[in-house]
């Protein structure tokens, strides 16, 4: 397993890293016993982050992190989790971030994280609306005193770093990132979508995040990648039932269409490799990206994952050809 420092985090972390999200479902939905076999495969191969939020199932997935890890022994691991700041929040910022960790604190059995992490889109006007990542301005986050209330964390040693989730407005994303305010940054990056890591052409179809890993690295962010399977369209096996909780009507109609997509890309495979392990291999490529988090479902993607880091992290320029012939007529 190869390893990082993630940015100003000053963190070590393993290349691949363990994500405990509801798509994947594995920390929010399935047995402890299969949870605790996933985990132990992954610390035996050498992962070492763990990644997790109170919104994932309200909860469960730090609870569960938390249990699974004490099962474990403790092991010395990289625990991060992240919070979110509501517009109600903003009547006392600092209370509700506070209140928030420690609630996570709580649930994962832990004096403290290593990284927090603001859970919330960000946008360069002003919003109003509200949707599960809660949008916030650029204005909010220096304004309303978001960061500040972050940054209190970290001084008062209830989390060792702080990030932000770098998906909303791709110019939003850069002025955070230009502001130097965070350790980490977590970056949308997939072969649907690998516009945070490569020019892209004109008129793509999804959001056009301008390569801002390259704009993380310069500024000493740790850069953290972020639905490397696409919300499990990159899964040659399927989209799998029991991670759909979380997605809307149309979110998932998205998401079944990007499934379909992606077969356009099985061309990528290598002899005796199926789509998911291209995935894994195209975010480890990436030189600038310091973990690439994985939703694992059991311990066999766990092993599988492992075999796609120990084949080296490699993309060919053919490879590349073939990926950009692909995105002209996505």
């Amino acid at each position: 397993m190869r390893y990082s420092t993630l940015g100003r985090a000053g963190l070590t972390v393993s290349a691949v890293g363990f994500g405990c999200g509801s798509t994947a479902a594995l920390f929010t939905d399935r047995p402890a016993d299969e949870q605790y076999r996933a985990a132990k495969a992954a610390l035996d191969g050498g992962i070492n982050f763990f990644d997790t939020a109170y919104r994932y199932a309200a909860g469960k997935s730090e609870e569960a992190l938390g249990a699974t890890l004490l099962r474990l022994g403790q092991p010395e691991v990289v625990v991060a989790t992240k919070l979110r700041v509501d517009r109600e929040d903003f009547a006392d910022v600092r209370a509700s971030v506070r209140a928030q960790a420690i609630a996570s604190l709580r649930r994962l059995g832990r004096d403290h994280v290593d990284l927090v992490q603001l859970h919330n889109t960000v946008s360069v006007g002003e919003v109003t609306e509200t949707e599960y990542y809660g949008p916030l301005s650029v204005g909010d986050l220096f304004q309303r005193g978001v960061i500040a209330a972050l940054e209190d964390l970290r001084r008062d040693g209830l989390a060792r770093a702080i990030g932000f989730s770098g998906i909303g407005e791709p110019a939003a994303v850069a002025q955070v990132l230009e502001a130097g305010a965070f350790d980490t940054v977590q970056v949308y990056v997939n072969l649907l979508n690998p516009s945070a890591a490569m020019r892209v052409p004109p008129g793509f179809r999804y959001i056009d995040y301008g390569r801002v890993i390259d704009l993380a690295a310069a500024r000493g962010t740790g850069v953290i990648a972020v639905r490397v399977l696409a919300g499990g369209a990159l899964s040659e096996s399927g989209l799998r039932a029991p991670g759909t909780a979380s997605w809307g009507n149309r979110a998932w109609a998205e998401l079944v269409s990007d499934h379909d997509r992606a077969e356009r890309l099985l061309g990528l495979r290598r002899p005796g490799e199926d789509l998911t392990a291209a995935a894994i291999r195209f975010a480890l490529a990436q030189p600038r990206i310091d973990t690439a988090l994985i939703g694992f479902w059991s311990a066999a993607d766990v092993t599988a994952a492992l075999a796609a880091e120990a084949a080296g992290p490699s993309f060919s320029d053919h490879e590349l050809h073939l990926l950009r012939s692909t995105l002209e007529i996505s």
